[in-house]
């Protein structure tokens, strides 16, 4: 790969990892005070951007293999091969392709990726409301806690229980994939060019982490060890879901996992605001 080539792909990498953060800090503590139509535009345009830059990255990178690219979209390996192809075109001598390291990595293990997808996902769900009931019989979950949870919802337009149904749905089911497009897809196979897998995962997971860490901390506070306890809670289930889908190639399953995971915490999210 050619050093601009090279340049250009990891400062994609950077923005990639960092822009959900500033993404996260702008809707959710610039503009708290702002009202529910700035936030939510803010929140549009800013996802939009998010979710549609690895797709322009691809097209502008690899749109000499894209025919390829489209039937093995669950196939990082087809990806990374078409990284091969342009690496020709610029006289790159490479020993071994990122797809023929990645073919010969990869296991596949489709029933043992739903039983680890389905089951850590549950373990997950029953650590949410087992840890909720405990923190709240020792004392850890206060009222003022619970007030943050109903003035952030009430002010992005959620105090109906069907908005907030709306959205929980939309967040398990679209948003959870278009997350894990976004961070195993195309952060995690990236950042495979250059470091070894399990400094991949590892940095993939931190930067999926990191925008949640602001989320947490608007309602614990950034002293709290509540904050950076379920904050590495998320980079583990990142590790998790890079792990799966490293074995298997296939977005389905580390998907049904954060799904599940997603749709316990709006579940938990609904009992807080409503129950």
């Amino acid at each position: 790969m050619s050093v601009k080539r090279r340049y250009f792909t990891i400062a994609a990498i950077a923005f990639a990892m960092l822009f959900p953060t500033l993404l996260t800090w702008v809707y959710f503590v610039l503009l708290e005070n702002r009202g529910a139509a700035a936030q939510q535009s803010a929140y549009s345009v800013l996802k939009l951007i998010q979710f549609a830059f690895p797709l322009v990255f691809s097209w502008c990178w690899y749109r000499q293999t894209l025919p390829a690219l489209i039937p093995g979209w669950r196939h990082p390996e087809l990806l990374a091969g078409a990284a091969s192809v342009i690496d020709a075109a610029d006289g790159a001598d490479r020993k071994e392709t990122t797809g023929e390291r990645l073919e010969k990595s990869k296991t596949p293990m489709p029933r043992t990726g739903w039983l680890v997808s389905v089951w850590f996902g549950l373990f997950v769900a029953a650590s949410i409301f087992a840890g909720y009931w405990l923190l709240e019989r020792t004392g850890w979950i206060e009222a003022a806690f619970l007030e943050t949870v109903r003035q952030k919802v009430s002010g992005v337009n959620l105090d109906t229980p069907w908005r907030f149904v709306a959205l929980g749905v939309f967040y398990a089911l679209i948003h959870s994939y278009l997350e894990e497009y976004y961070w195993r897809w195309f952060v995690f196979i990236r950042l495979r060019d250059y470091l070894p897998d399990y400094l991949a995962i590892v940095l993939s997971s931190l930067g999926f982490m990191a925008h949640h860490v602001i989320l947490l901390a608007t309602f614990f506070g950034w002293g709290s060890p509540l904050t950076w306890l379920f904050s590495a809670g998320v980079a583990i289930g990142g590790v998790v879901w890079a792990w799966l889908y490293r074995h298997t190639g296939k977005l389905l399953y580390p998907w049904i996992s954060h799904l599940i995971v997603d749709a316990a915490l709006f579940a938990l999210g609904y009992f807080l605001v409503f129950g």
